[in-house]
């Protein structure tokens, strides 16, 4: 009967949930999963914006390459592949080159870089994106289709 006593007084003091050093626990394994998680999120995003970069330059070399077989010229701007330059004659501008009013951006929303080099010279011309650190940034960082 004593035994029993004692067993009573023991569970009454015990209250149910949990320690302080396992809520520690708990919370340092949800915050490595977190940093993992948001790394690796951050690798997938920075990989679409750079696929989303190689399509729009695919899409640009296409409208140069049609602009050049109809005209017989390369564009001297990006903006001819959507506005009729004054030089060209209305048989030659039948339409856009694009399907889009404005012209394609790269996956960080920067504008394309785009050089015609010199009639003969190969290439023809020069496209690429900056990359995700814009204009200016190093040659290494250039994205090109």
């Amino acid at each position: 009967m004593l035994l029993s006593k004692k067993n009573n007084l023991n569970s009454k003091h015990t209250k149910p949930g949990f320690t302080l050093v396992e809520l520690m626990f708990v919370m340092v394994i949800t915050g490595i999963l977190g940093y993992v998680a948001v790394n690796k999120f951050s690798q997938w995003r920075e990989a679409a914006k750079e696929s989303s970069t190689k399509t729009n330059l695919r899409v640009l070399e296409q409208a140069i390459t049609s602009y050049e077989l109809t005209t017989n010229q390369y564009p001297q701007r990006l903006e001819d592949l959507i506005i009729k330059p004054a030089n060209l004659t209305q048989a030659q501008w039948k339409e856009s080159y694009l399907k889009e009013t404005s012209l394609p951006v790269d996956g960080w929303k920067n504008e394309f870089y785009y050089k015609l080099n010199p009639r003969g010279q190969r290439p023809p011309y020069i496209l690429y994106s900056w990359g995700p650190n814009g204009d200016g940034s190093p040659d290494d960082e250039h994205i090109s289709a």
